[in-house]
């Protein structure tokens, strides 16, 4: 049975209306497979029914998420906050194989912090 070794999730945190990007989660397991959730504000009704969910699933190759990892061993050292008024947050998460958290980097902005750009930027092209 597989694991989930990371949680990895991108927030808007901009101006938004409508049938706008509101969040999108990745899930991934050890055994290479990715769980991606896109949610967007409802078009209709944004307040009675916030969120409409878009799930897919994918598979990464073992160089791909031995980076990941990589990027998230370098991104623990880190202590550093960057300040930003509005646009995109993320929030890392790392798992234990007894599905325990091992390490949390809560919500925030990754502007300039090199190993979180480089996962944001691999998880943005994974389709």
């Amino acid at each position: 049975m597989s694991k989930k070794k990371l949680e990895i999730t991108r927030r808007n945190w901009g101006l938004m209306g409508p049938g706008a990007w509101d969040n999108t989660k990745w899930e991934i397991f050890d055994d290479l497979s990715v769980v991606k959730t896109d949610e967007y504000l409802d078009v209709e009704k944004p307040r009675q029914n916030p969120n409409k969910k878009e799930a897919s699933n994918h598979t990464i190759r073992q160089e791909d998420f031995n980076v990941l990892m990589d990027n998230i061993a370098l991104a623990k050292k880190m202590n550093e906050v960057v300040e930003a008024s509005d646009g995109e947050v993320w929030t890392f998460v790392e798992y234990n194989d007894d599905d325990s958290i091992k390490w949390v980097r809560e919500t925030g902005y990754i502007y300039g912090l090199e190993p979180l750009e480089i996962i944001s930027k691999y998880l943005l092209t994974v389709d």
